[in-house]
């Protein structure tokens, strides 16, 4: 028997396509999982701000190593339901890092300041000296 096409053709579609909305939204989440980043130049340096919402200033980490400033972020979620008998329970680990070049910058003019859910770089916009690998506190 052939299926017969109402003028609701939109709604029809969408109906087959809603189950599976729960499912792109959670695997957006794993296959874009990176962070979005603004530099800019301000006067005699660079601004990088990293947006970070919801990650504890302790899961954050930034490196400097072969001229490269080195962001990453490791981050658990876990969801429960909290009655006794739970139907599902799930846990995820989620790893991301971003990299970019900034030339031999002497790691002592690096600042970082994390501050609701922004991540702010600063360094200066010139060679200031060779860096050599080393992990930069986030105040």
């Amino acid at each position: 028997m052939r299926k017969q096409w109402s003028h609701n053709l939109p709604e029809e579609v969408t109906s087959l396509f809603n189950p599976l909305v729960g499912r792109l939204d959670w695997m957006s989440d794993v296959f874009h999982n990176s962070f979005r980043v603004d530099i800019k130049e301000v006067d005699n340096e660079y601004v990088l701000q990293a947006e970070l919402p919801g990650v504890p200033k302790e899961n954050i980490n930034i490196q400097i190593d072969n001229d490269h400033l080195t962001i990453s972020v490791q981050q658990e979620k876990q969801t429960a339901d909290e009655s006794p008998n739970y139907i599902r329970k799930e846990r995820r680990t989620s790893y991301s890092s971003r990299s970019f070049y900034i030339g031999e910058v002497d790691p002592e003019m690096i600042k970082a300041e994390f501050k609701d859910g922004i991540l702010e770089i600063r360094f200066p916009n010139h060679n200031s000296g060779p860096n050599t690998k080393r992990t930069i506190p986030i105040q």
